[in-house]
C-alpha cells in the first residue's frame, strides 16, 4: 500500500495524488556470465514499497510475496517485526553484537542502535526514547517497526480495516522530471517523479488522447468521459493545470523555437492556431484551420480555412506571429523544394483550374493559371543565358506532356509554357520518327539534365534549350500549347536499349537504376560529376544512406551462381580514386531492417537469410561484427548513441546495448527493454521486462532508473503497464 495526499481535482473526476513513495528491492536472478546459483540485483532498496500484516507471516515486498520467521505483532500500541528483514529491506547493513545484545544498522551514513530490552536507541550518535523495547521471541530478534522506518526516512501508513502497515520511501536521484502513465491497467495513472518525490494523478474517467513534451514542458490532451470533452492540460508547480478547456489538437509543427498547435475549440465551435514554447501557450490566430504546410528556411508556408469556407495561403516569419497573405484561393496539393526555391502544384476552391506556383521565401510566384504537373518529375534548370527553366511533365484531357516553363531576363516574373521537344538524332539512333516522348525519369545533375525517354528506352542528357517550329510529324492538336515549342540542346543518348528503374539524388552523387531491354540484366551507375561506377545485378534499391564520402545502398540483387535474388549491403565510396574499384559488397544476403549514422560511423542491423541469422555490424574504416546472433526489437538512437534490445538466440537471452561509433557494450542480459529516454546528466529511465529465471520478479515490468557512468540501475516503479514515457522541465 502506498501513502497518499489527496489534492485539488482538475475537472470532474481527476484527482490529483501526490505520493510519497513507489516500488523496488532485491533479488536472486541469472546472468549468462555466471552460473545459474549465483545472484544479480534486479531490484534495490533506494525505493521502498513493503506491507506486513498483524500475525501473518508472510509479507509483500515490491509485490513480491515473502515469508517472516516471526508474524508481526502488538505490544504497546506498537508493531513489532523480525530486525534482519525490516533493516535489510531498508537497505542497512547488519552488525549484531551477542555479547551486549547490540543491533548496529548502517545505511547511506544513518546509523541506528538497538539493545535488546533497553527502550533506549541511539540514532546518528543521539539517544530516543522508544514506546516499546526490542525483544527476543522463539530465538529471533524483534524491533518497533515504526521507528525503524520513520528514522530511515520511510513513511509508515496503518490500515485498521486490514490491520496492515505499509512503509514506502523515494529514492533521490538528480534527474530531472519524468512522466509516465499507465491508462489500461485496473487503476490507470499518471506519474510524475521530479527526482525528490512521486506524484499521482487518478486517470479514472479520464483517458489521455496524446502526450507532448517540448522544449522540456508538457502538453496532454485529456478526454473526460462523462462529459465528452477534450481538455488541453500542462504539468506544473506539482499539479496539472488546464490552459484550454474542449480543445482537440489537429496538427502540429515545429517552428521559430515554438510548437504551433492546430486544434477544434468546441467552446468557440472554431479552428484555432496556439503556439507553445515549452512554458506558455498563446493563441495565434482564431478561426484558423490548418491544410498542407511546408517550412523554406526561416519561413512556414501555409493553408488556411476558415468558418466561412474561404481557402488562402499564408506565411509565418520568424520576426512576427502575425502571417502575410500569399494567395487567396489557392490549396497545396503537393510540393517539393528544388534550388531553395519552393514550387507548389495546387487547386483552387471552386472549378477546375490547377495554379502552379513557386516561392523564393521574398517574392511569390503564380508561374501558371492552370497546369496539372508532376512534381516527381519537376527540376529546375538555369540556362548559360540567365534564363530559368522548370522541366516538367504536366497532364491535360488524360494525357501527359513533356514541357517547360520559362522566363526571360528582362522579365523575371512572367513564365511562358513551351511543349518541348528531343531532337531528330535521339529517334535516328533507335531507328524511330520523330514524336511526343513520355518521361518516366528527370534529375538537374552536374548542368546536364538527365532524362529518361519511355518511347526510346533511353537515357539522354541535355544543356539548353533551342527555338524550334513543330518538328515533323507530329500535328499541334497533339501538343500542349499548340504554338510554342522549344527543342532540348547539347543532347547526349547516354544509354539505349534499357528500362526505366529510378533515378536518385543523394548528397552530391546521381544514382540511375536501369535495365537491359533485351538481356534483362540490372544495371546501377553511380556518378560523381563526370566519373561513372557501374553496379550488375541490382534488381531493387531499398534504403540509400550516405555519410561523408561513403554512400550506403540497401539492395536486393541477383546471385549469378545460383540465379536467386538475394539481399545486400554495398557501399560506394567516392574517396577511392579508381571508379570501377568503388562499389564493393559489404554483407552479401543481408536484408537490411535499420540502420544509423554515429559520428561517421554506420550502425546496422540486418537479417542473413542463408545462416538465419539477425546480426548487427559497425563499419567507419573496416567493417565489425557486434552483435552476432541478435534479433533486435528495440532500436533508439539518443544523441549519438544507440540504445538496442534483442534476443541472442544463441544464449537464449535477451540482452541490452549500447553502440557508439567505435563499438559495443552490454549493459544488461535476460533484460528485454520496450523504452529508454534521456533524462539530465548521467542518467536514463528505462523501462523494461525482467526475464532473470526463477526469482519473484521474472517477466514483471519495472521502469528503471539507469546511471551510464555507474552502470547501476535502480528500480523506479515494479509490476507496472505503461503506455508512455515523457522528460519533462
Amino acid at each position: 500500500m502506498l501513502l497518499i495526499h489527496f489534492a485539488k481535482c482538475i475537472g470532474k473526476g481527476l484527482i490529483f495524488v501526490a505520493f510519497l513513495a513507489v516500488i523496488s528491492l532485491g533479488f536472486i536472478g541469472v546472468s549468462s556470465a555466471q552460473e545459474a546459483d549465483e545472484t544479480r540485483a534486479i531490484v534495490t532498496t533506494d525505493f521502498v514499497d513493503l506491507k506486513f500484516t498483524i500475525n501473518k507471516t508472510s509479507y509483500t515486498s515490491k509485490k513480491a510475496s515473502k515469508n517472516l520467521e516471526v508474524a508481526p505483532y502488538i505490544v504497546n500500541g506498537r508493531t513489532l517485526v523480525p530486525f534482519r528483514t525490516i533493516f535489510e529491506e531498508l537497505g542497512y547493513d547488519i552488525v549484531w553484537d551477542d555479547a551486549t545484545k547490540t543491533i548496529t544498522a548502517s545505511y547511506k551514513g544513518n546509523v541506528i542502535k538497538l539493545v535488546i530490552n533497553n527502550n533506549k536507541a541511539i540514532v546518528n550518535g543521539k539517544e530516543v526514547i522508544l514506546d516499546v523495547a526490542p525483544e527476543i521471541v522463539k530465538s529471533r530478534t524483534v524491533v518497533p517497526l515504526r521507528f525503524v522506518a520513520e528514522n530511515s526516512g520511510s513513511f509508515v501508513n496503518w490500515d485498521p480495516n486490514e490491520k496492515s502497515i505499509s512503509i514506502s520511501r523515494v529514492g533521490e536521484f538528480p534527474t530531472g522530471t519524468v512522466l509516465f502513465y499507465d491508462q489500461k491497467g485496473k487503476t490507470p495513472q499518471v506519474y510524475i517523479y521530479d527526482g525528490r518525490n512521486i506524484e499521482s494523478i487518478s486517470l479514472q474517467g479520464n483517458e489521455i488522447k496524446n502526450a507532448i513534451t517540448y522544449n522540456g514542458g508538457l502538453l496532454i490532451t485529456l478526454f473526460d468521459k462523462e462529459n465528452d470533452t477534450n481538455n488541453l492540460v500542462t504539468y506544473r508547480n506539482g499539479k496539472f493545470e488546464v490552459l484550454i478547456n474542449n480543445f482537440e489538437i489537429k496538427e502540429k509543427v515545429e517552428f521559430n523555437n515554438n510548437l504551433l498547435l492546430h486544434g477544434y475549440d468546441r467552446a468557440k465551435k472554431k479552428d484555432s492556431i496556439y503556439r507553445f514554447d515549452g512554458r506558455n501557450i498563446y493563441l495565434v490566430a482564431d478561426n484558423f484551420a490548418m491544410g498542407k504546410y511546408v517550412i523554406l528556411n526561416d519561413k512556414l508556408v501555409i493553408n488556411k480555412y476558415d468558418d466561412l469556407r474561404r481557402y488562402s495561403l499564408l506565411v509565418f516569419d520568424k520576426s512576427s506571429w502575425t502571417p502575410q497573405l500569399l494567395k487567396d484561393d489557392f490549396i497545396i496539393k503537393e510540393s517539393i523544394i528544388e534550388d531553395n526555391i519552393l514550387f507548389i502544384s495546387a487547386i483552387r476552391s471552386s472549378g477546375n483550374e490547377k495554379p502552379f506556383a513557386c516561392y523564393n521565401g521574398t517574392e511569390f510566384r503564380i508561374l501558371h493559371d492552370d497546369l496539372d504537373i508532376d512534381l516527381s518529375k519537376t527540376i529546375q534548370f538555369k540556362s548559360k543565358d540567365g534564363i530559368n527553366n522548370i522541366v516538367t511533365v504536366a497532364k491535360k484531357n488524360g494525357k501527359y506532356y513533356f514541357i517547360v516553363l520559362r522566363n526571360t531576363v528582362k522579365n523575371t516574373a512572367k513564365y511562358d509554357v513551351y511543349d518541348l521537344f528531343v531532337p531528330e538524332s535521339v529517334f535516328s539512333d533507335v531507328k524511330m520518327t520523330s514524336r511526343t516522348v513520355t518521361v518516366d525519369g528527370i534529375k538537374d545533375y552536374n548542368g546536364k539534365m538527365f532524362i529518361f525517354l519511355r518511347e526510346t528506352n533511353s537515357v539522354i542528357t541535355a544543356q539548353s534549350f533551342i527555338q524550334t517550329g513543330l518538328p515533323s510529324g507530329i500535328k499541334p492538336e497533339s501538343t500542349f500549347t499548340g504554338s510554342r515549342y522549344l527543342m532540348l540542346g547539347n543532347v547526349k543518348t547516354e544509354y539505349q536499349g534499357v528500362l526505366y528503374k529510378g533515378f536518385y539524388l543523394e548528397d552530391d552523387n546521381l544514382l540511375m537504376h536501369l535495365q537491359n531491354k533485351d538481356d534483362k540484366d540490372y544495371l546501377l551507375y553511380i556518378y560523381d560529376g563526370d566519373k561513372v561506377s557501374l553496379a550488375r545485378d541490382i534488381v531493387k534499391i531499398n534504403m540509400i544512406k550516405s555519410i561523408g564520402a561513403k554512400t550506403f545502398i540497401a539492395v536486393e540483387d541477383i546471385d549469378r551462381i545460383t540465379d536467386k535474388q538475394r539481399h545486400a549491403l554495398l557501399i560506394y565510396d567516392q574517396s577511392v580514386s579508381s571508379v570501377s574499384m568503388r562499389i564493393k559488397n559489404l554483407v552479401l544476403g543481408m536484408q537490411t531492417k535499420v540502420w544509423e549514422e554515429l559520428n561517421g560511423s554506420l550502425a546496422v542491423n540486418g537479417y542473413e537469410a542463408d545462416i538465419k541469422r539477425s546480426k548487427v555490424y559497425l563499419y567507419s574504416d573496416e567493417f565489425k561484427e557486434l552483435l552476432g546472433n541478435f534479433e533486435v526489437s528495440y532500436w533508439e538512437k539518443i544523441d549519438n548513441k544507440i540504445y538496442t534490445s534483442g534476443k541472442d538466440t544463441d544464449r537464449n537471452a535477451s540482452l541490452f546495448c549500447r553502440i557508439d561509433s567505435n563499438n559495443k557494450k552490454e549493459i544488461r542480459d535476460y533484460f528485454a527493454v520496450n523504452k529508454v529516454i534521456k533524462a539530465k546528466g548521467d542518467y536514463y529511465f528505462v523501462y523494461a521486462v525482467e526475464q532473470a529465471p526463477k526469482t519473484p520478479y521474472t517477466n514483471k515490468k519495472i521502469l528503471y532508473i539507469y546511471n551510464e557512468k555507474t552502470g547501476q540501475f535502480i528500480d523506479l516503479v515494479v509490476d507496472i503497464e505503461l503506455t508512455d514515457i515523457l522528460f519533462i522541465n
